[in-house]
């Protein structure tokens, strides 16, 4: 079995990169790890969930409209006021309306939650959350169940939550965002104190547009009250059971996953669409970037060891819709790549890993763990290591996001904005690849070799008919920061007009902007 285990990861020479449109800040490339293990999993079937997102897009937006138009927890409020209308004037009309069910039967909504009642020494006590659904209970195992939320609109119930020290007391988020597509819009965060017989929405929350999409919600082990919500806009804090929230995570990205350590819990790890995973020691008051070696992913999953808390777990929807897991077995601090002793991998989220992707700490190995995506598998670790070759595993920007943005050419990185020296056939080896950063800001600039496209040619013309023109100023740097020595670059000059063009918005013809960067050594 092989391990690959560099640190810091690598940047191939030359790189390719689309720019449209750039600012002060700097790109950051990070080399990344991998490891061995044995697969065991079994086979499911596939769906296609951005079906009902079309579906329900389409019958809640009016004809010539592009939105909906529903204000937020319409359905809630409106059930409200039928619910008093039926107690006064309409009483005697509403009971005598004969209804009858007209389906469809055959959607229950996919289960985002599960728990299990410690207190029912036979384990047969659980409560589920589903999507379309609301929130079930059972006291069999699962052989009949309880809707517990009869009384509310059909709840998109993403995540539920029972207090550590109060098991009367429960959360349950709705919404499921990710950053992914075919997700359905919740309507804030419900809480019950008689262990689900009934249940409130919390007022702060209604209506609240930060609460449309409550992807993961964790309790303190010590107060029902203080509890961290991970939102499509960031992580919120509340010490009051909800009543009031205060912002502890806003950088722009969809948060994902909230886990605590199981023998501590103030430590908290959370994950971000694009990002990775963050680490908080005081439960959320602070957080820390705990990524290193972790490559480009979207949707992230989260599991914690209880036979050793060291040992953390993420499962990846990575680039091109493939499924990549890390360990992590120093608390985050490091975490390596893993792969099956043949150098393959199962394709676990089969495609669908911004929407099936769960991970589970085995509860008696610290070596094994549970993932679940469109196919369902356990994975042993070995422990043999070995040097890999260098790679590119992710590309950061960093400080850019609110103004820099990339052309989309069909590379593997930045979305599609940047390629590598390997994947265009450029004569590299993976030993030429050295960490990059390419800055920008006031005062920054270089030179840089400058050749145009031949005239009436369009993509696909071959290398040797670029022609090389001169050499000139371009407001950026390019810098092998293992080495700390600055870069060559050459460039595409696209507009034919002598200079590294910079444009203020994007525009879709797939022309302007496309003045691309190759980074080289020499």
């Amino acid at each position: 079995m092989n391990i690959k285990n560099k640190q810091r990861i690598l940047l191939l020479v030359p790189l390719l990169l689309g720019l449209i449109l750039l600012g002060t800040g700097f790109l950051q490339y990070y080399k990344g790890l991998s490891e061995s293990s044995g697969v065991e999993e079994e086979e499911t079937g596939y769906d296609q969930p951005q079906g009902f997102y079309e579906y329900y897009h389409r019958i809640t937006t009016p004809i010539g409209q592009k939105t909906s138009g529903y204000p937020i927890n319409y359905a809630y409020h409106e059930l409200q006021n039928a619910k008093r209308a039926a107690r006064t004037e309409f009483k005697s009309a509403v009971s005598t309306l004969n209804w009858v069910q007209r389906g469809p039967g055959n959607v229950g909504g996919r289960t985002r939650a599960v728990i299990v009642d410690p207190d029912d020494a036979t384990h047969q006590t659980w409560f589920a959350a589903a999507v379309s659904g609301g929130i079930w209970k059972t006291t069999n195992g699962g052989g009949s169940w309880t809707n517990l939320t009869n009384d509310l609109p059909d709840l998109a119930t993403n995540t539920l939550a029972m207090a550590p020290s109060d098991h009367n007391i429960l959360y349950a988020g709705t919404g499921e965002g990710y950053g992914g597509i075919g997700m359905v819009t919740g309507n804030g965060i419900y809480k019950s104190i008689d262990r689900g017989a009934s249940w409130d929405l919390v007022g702060s929350t209604d209506s609240n547009e930060v609460f449309k999409f409550v992807n993961k919600i964790v309790i303190s082990p010590d107060d029902p009250d203080v509890l961290l919500a991970a939102t499509n806009v960031g992580i919120f804090k509340s010490i009051d059971g909800g009543a009031s929230w205060d912002t502890v995570y806003f950088k722009g990205y969809e948060m994902q996953d909230l886990v605590n350590n199981p023998k501590n819990g103030k430590t908290v790890y959370a994950s971000a669409n694009g990002l990775g995973i963050i680490k908080s020691y005081d439960f959320g008051n602070t957080w820390f970037d705990a990524y290193n070696g972790i490559g480009t992913g979207y949707r992230f999953s989260i599991a914690v060891s209880a036979v050793d808390t060291s040992y953390v777990f993420t499962s990846v929807e990575a680039p091109n819709l493939k499924t990549d897991i890390y360990i992590s077995t120093n608390s985050a601090l490091s975490w390596r790549l893993m792969n099956d002793a043949d150098q393959t991998f199962i394709d676990f989220l089969g495609n669908q890993g911004w929407f099936n992707n769960v991970v589970a700490a085995h509860p008696f190995s610290k070596n094994k763990i549970f993932v679940g995506g469109v196919y369902v598998g356990m994975l042993t670790f070995g422990s043999k290591t070995g040097l890999s070759d260098p790679q590119v595993i992710r590309v950061d920007t960093l400080g850019t996001n609110g103004f820099m943005q990339f052309v989309n050419f069909g590379g593997d990185f930045l979305g599609g904005g940047m390629s590598t020296g390997l994947a265009e056939g450029a004569d590299v080896v993976a030993d030429d690849y050295v960490s990059v950063e390419i800055r920008f800001g006031p005062g920054i600039s270089q030179k840089a070799y400058r050749f145009t496209v031949p005239v009436g040619q369009g993509p696909g013309v071959p290398s040797s008919d670029y022609t090389y023109q001169d050499y000139i100023d371009v407001p950026f740097q390019a810098w092998d920061i293992d080495h700390n020595q600055q870069l060559m670059v050459s460039f595409r000059d696209n507009e034919r007009d002598g200079k590294f063009n910079l444009i203020k918005q994007k525009i879709n013809d797939q022309i302007s902007g496309r003045e691309y960067i190759f980074v080289h050594s020499i």
